[in-house]
């Protein structure tokens, strides 16, 4: 077994009955190879039992193990904290699997709407840059921020100038304080405009190996843009030094629907050729919303081409749907130049959110017999199969069921992914705790955007009556009691709330509730559709706490991946209890599994109506008589012969 680093052999084994059972070797991996970002470690294994090797190909009795518990160790020290705004996302991004990027966001203890709008701009773009890394995002009340044991890994304070603590508590160069009115300076004194954001990094007072980054502005204009610029692709790269100014944002592009026909192409793929007599995968991933749940099949039209030397007997082409076989074509000399082949996809395979399209290559040259050097050769040249772009992938032209689930968050709760289709709906009187959920929750959501820029939208409760139709997509946060736009949602939420109360109406539709030992508080998350149609997420709770333990299941992965149904009840230990409490279905579905609202009791029991009950029995009743009628007419005749 030979061990290469980042392409370079840094040593080699001898496979032998000394080391058979659960070897052990140490190697030594030189510091100038170790690079920035990802680092590739490959192990090789030249193993045979033959004497000719190329006839232990599929031999079972050739194979070694590479144990888990295999380990590195990584002498390191950590730097000093670079505060350069032209360095951003770093340090609140480093790309490395072996930590955790902690990020603690700073805000008022009483955030206004405008300063909840910018905490969930600035992390669902946290959440998206460290969609591949390991992230922890914690909020605190400006009241808490005194303790250096509090301010945990890098900081971002976010709030108005005269609603943040630090501008006033803290000498700032950029900062003025004319009699208890903050406004922001230049650095030869001359005011800056006070609908421009501000930002302004520099090293966390508590620690010098993390950053500290203000995010602020004179008025919810320029906070606005202050966030949505560090949100932004195209300006945050453009940022340099402690000090910006951010005069201008560019418009969010819109999202468009989805068409019916994607290629490849406008996936954003370009020609895929796989190379090699190996097993080769080539993955494409789709984003479906929830307006792709529908009962009919896709149609997957695959255009590629292979090498006219493959073994057309045993070259395969298959393609997946998120990993489960749909179709196979045999890799022939018709079709080497310009395949076409056509794959049914079921639509009970494709999920909301994210889809993987796999093609799949087995590729064989016919076997040589004369040259015991055959499976030694480079067959990269000769064993290739390309897939086009101009692939196309049909699909059914629109929903034809229409069933919210949690466990599709967030692709079914927001369809563009920017958030600019999404309102976060709070209480009038917040706390930093709706900032804390809102940041769990947008983060969940930039995790899995591709977009280039994030533009929230946060109401309050008294808004939220003449606001709702400003866009789609509500996610309601808070107690019941707090937020009374819950309320409003009382006839269409599986579990509604008491009028006046943080419990339910009826508790004993509840199979389960765990109640903690201690606190006794408990978490909510419902969902539901609105009469038009449009995703509605509440999450609520009997206390600030359970609003908390609602939020953070949505943003945990091990928890997220529980939710399933249209309600969640959720305590402090992380149990999740989730189920379907009713549906409502538009038109037909692929299986009628769930009950449809209405039904009758016997129907919720068998999952079927009745009517085929009555109709057998009436129709076993009209035979049963024409038998009787037929033996009587029998009998009658025998007697009168």
């Amino acid at each position: 077994m030979a061990a290469d680093f980042n392409g370079v052999r840094i040593g080699s084994v001898s496979l032998s009955p000394s080391n058979v059972d659960h070897g052990s070797i140490r190697f030594n991996i030189p510091a100038n190879l170790i690079q920035n970002g990802y680092n590739g470690l490959t192990l090789i294994f030249y193993m045979g039992i033959s004497e000719n090797h190329c006839e232990d190909l599929d031999n079972p009795g050739v194979w070694a193990t590479i144990h888990n518990t295999s380990f590195f160790t990584f002498p390191y020290e950590q730097t000093k904290a670079t505060p350069d705004l032209g360095a951003f996302p770093y340090p609140y991004l480093q790309t490395s699997e072996l930590i955790t990027n902690q990020v603690t966001i700073i805000v008022p203890d009483e955030p206004k709407p405008s300063e909840l709008k910018a905490v969930a701009t600035l992390a669902a773009k946290l959440g998206q840059l460290n969609s591949y890394f390991n992230m922890n995002v914690t909020v605190l009340p400006a009241s808490q921020a005194n303790q250096p044991s509090e301010l945990n890994g890098n900081l971002i304070y976010v709030g108005l100038a005269d609603h943040l603590r630090v501008l006033s508590t803290e000498k700032l160069s950029f900062v003025e304080d004319s009699g208890g009115i903050i406004k922001f300076v230049y650095a030869d004194g001359q005011l800056i405009n006070q609908n421009d954001g501000v930002l302004w990094i520099d090293v966390s007072p508590s620690d010098d190996k993390s950053a500290r980054l203000i995010v602020t502005g004179q008025t919810d204009q320029a906070l606005e843009k202050a966030a949505k610029g560090l949100a932004n692709d195209s300006v945050y790269t453009r940022l340099a030094g402690q000090f910006g100014i951010i005069q201008e944002v560019p418009a969010t592009i819109s999202t468009t629907a989805m068409k019916p026909t994607l290629t490849l192409e406008d996936l954003g793929y370009v020609d895929a050729t796989a190379a090699g007599t190996t097993q080769q995968a080539i993955d494409y991933v789709l984003q479906l919303t929830s307006e792709w749940r529908v009962a009919t099949e896709a149609t997957l039209n695959l255009h590629f081409a292979h090498s006219a030397l493959l073994n057309p007997k045993s070259s395969t082409l298959t393609v997946q749907v998120n990993g489960i076989p749909i179709g196979s074509s045999l890799l022939s000399t018709e079709n080497a130049e310009n395949g076409q082949a056509a794959f049914k996809i079921p639509a009970r395979l494709f999920q909301i959110g994210t889809n993987t399209l796999t093609i799949m290559t087995d590729m064989q040259l016919p076997y040589d017999p004369e040259n015991q050097y055959f499976c030694d050769e480079d067959q990269t040249i000769n064993a290739w199969v390309t897939v086009f772009a101009d692939s196309a992938l049909t699909l059914p032209e629109g929903p034809t069921s229409l069933v919210l689930n949690l466990r599709d968050f967030p692709a079914g709760f927001t369809k563009t992914g920017d958030l600019s289709d999404t309102a976060f709906v709070v209480a009038d009187e917040a706390d930093w705790s709706a900032a804390q959920a809102i940041a769990w929750i947008a983060a969940r959501v930039g995790r899995f955007s591709a977009s280039t820029a994030f533009s929230p939208m946060v109401i309050t409760e008294s808004q939220y009556k003449n606001n709702a139709a400003a866009v789609s997509n509500h996610i309601l946060i808070g107690e019941p009691l707090q937020n009374q736009a819950i309320s409003l949602l009382s006839d269409i939420l599986p579990l509604p709330f008491a009028e006046g109360t943080n419990d339910l109406q009826n508790p004993e539709q509840i199979a389960q509730i765990t109640i903690p030992s201690g606190s006794g508080s408990i978490g909510y998350l419902q969902c539901a559709l609105s009469k038009n149609g449009d995703p509605r997420l509440v999450v609520s709770g009997n206390s600030a706490e359970g609003v908390l333990w609602a939020a953070k299941a949505l943003y945990d992965q091990v928890l997220a991946s529980q939710l399933k149904g249209n309600y969640a009840v959720l305590d402090s230990t992380g149990t999740v209890f989730a189920a379907f409490e009713s549906q409502e279905v538009v038109g037909s579905i692929e299986t009628a599994t769930q009950p449809v609202v209405g039904e009758s009791p016997l129907q919720k029991i068998t999952g079927s109506g009745i009517t085929w009950v009555m109709w057998l029995a009436g129709g076993l009743l009209v035979v049963t008589l024409i038998i009787i009628l037929i033996f009587a007419v029998t009998t009658l005749r025998k007697r009168k012969s």
